[in-house]
């Protein structure tokens, strides 16, 4: 059963430009300019998917939540939303500032058509899980953006809505209750839609089954999470900050990968490996500022220039630590098994913590053969990362 259908929706803003400073121009009306938020988007996303989207600051993302929670109206196109939506967008919206928190939980509860009696035995779970028991009778113009955004996000998970929008506003609570709301998400997904929009691409790994990343208002790649990720990765690190455009090799400098080479499980260096032969990739880094939880990947081609597998630590969930100018680190990524017969090329890359800028990229870098065994590969392969 389709959720959400959505076919070329288009989203227009019209926005009013500077006036002239000219005399005359104070008798005329301000010229009006047009921006399209959103270009011919078309989606279909069935129920008990959970979609993650991703993208630069402006490429549309929250525009198409509001369009589809009926908060914002579109200019062209078809939408159809089959379910109840229940929908954290925007820090805030919904709640009356001078309203107790629980006035608003009953206020929201009746908007979306909730009796009363069912509101009354969902009341204590909702404040419960939004930790605010000694709060829930104070007005919610006191609370602080964190408070807000628990309420928030637990009105929106016990009212039981078929389809779920989450906004950024995750990115306000501490780690303890994102780490929380994460959870309720995973659990939630189980027999619910959900729609999912972060700069968080670990969150967004673990949560979705399908990822959508948009750019300028249309559709870049829409399907497999790690495919999409990758994909919006590579053209972020390749656009932003270059160190240089020679030798394909990217970034701002501020750590550099020096070395890079891989070994079999005895350490041997090599550039052929069988199929089933564990090998790792050795990497060594130099840290010239000094940079707070580097984020340390790899993608690998395969002889077509196919972007087929990519991870990193963030995706991996390990925090990389605190590194000095002058440092230097090894990084380890190991794999159990390796790719089915062929020729491979590894990039490696080094990026700030939360992926807006990039220190080195390395195109190509390394490249190798795998030789048929008795044993096939997977274009997934069983890895894990060290950081020595």
């Amino acid at each position: 059963m389709k959720a959400i259908t959505l076919k070329n929706i288009s989203k227009k803003y019209s926005v009013t430009g500077e006036r002239p400073i000219l005399i005359k121009s104070l008798f005329l009306a301000p010229k009006k300019k047009e921006v399209w938020a959103l270009r011919k988007v078309s989606l279909e996303i069935k129920g008990g998917e959970s979609i993650g989207i991703i993208g630069e600051n402006g490429s549309g993302k929250s525009t198409l939540l509001k369009l589809i929670a009926g908060i914002t109206a579109y200019s062209k196109g078809v939408l159809k939303v089959e379910g109840k939506v229940g929908s954290i967008i925007e820090l805030g919206a919904g709640f009356h500032p001078d309203f107790t928190g629980k006035e608003n939980v009953y206020l929201n509860g009746a908007i979306l058509g909730y009796p009363k009696a069912e509101l009354d035995s969902k009341f204590s779970k909702i404040v419960d899980f939004a930790e605010l028991n000694d709060f829930i009778d104070q007005p919610v113009r006191t609370y602080s953006s964190g408070m807000v955004v628990r309420l928030a996000f637990s009105v929106a998970l016990f009212l039981d809505p078929d389809i779920l929008l989450i906004d950024e506003v995750l990115a306000v609570g501490d780690e303890a209750f994102q780490k929380k709301c994460i959870d309720a998400i995973l659990s939630f997904k189980r027999k619910k839609t959900i729609l999912f929009v972060s700069h968080n691409l670990s969150h967004v790994a673990h949560v979705s089954d399908k990822c959508l990343y948009l750019e300028k208002g249309r559709v870049m790649a829409f399907g497999n999470t790690d495919k999409v990720i990758s994909l919006y990765t590579r053209k972020v690190m390749q656009s932003k900050h270059f160190l240089t455009a020679k030798g394909g090799r990217w970034g701002t400098g501020d750590v550099v990968i020096t070395s890079a080479k891989l070994v079999n499980r005895k350490g041997t260096v090599k550039n052929s490996f069988y199929e089933s032969e564990e090998m790792s990739l050795r990497l060594t880094l130099k840290f010239n500022n000094n940079v707070l939880n580097p984020v340390i990947g790899i993608t690998v081609k395969d002889q077509n220039t196919k972007d087929i597998f990519a991870t990193n630590t963030l995706w991996k969930g390990i925090d990389t630590g605190e590194y000095k100018k002058g440092k230097r680190l090894k990084v380890e990524f190991s794999f159990k098994e390796n790719f089915p017969e062929g020729k491979y090329k590894i990039s490696p890359a080094v990026a700030s913590s939360n992926l807006k800028q990039f220190f080195d990229w390395r195109e190509n870098l390394v490249q190798y053969n795998v030789e048929r065994k008795v044993i096939s590969g997977s274009l997934a392969p069983k890895h894990e990362i060290k950081i020595f």
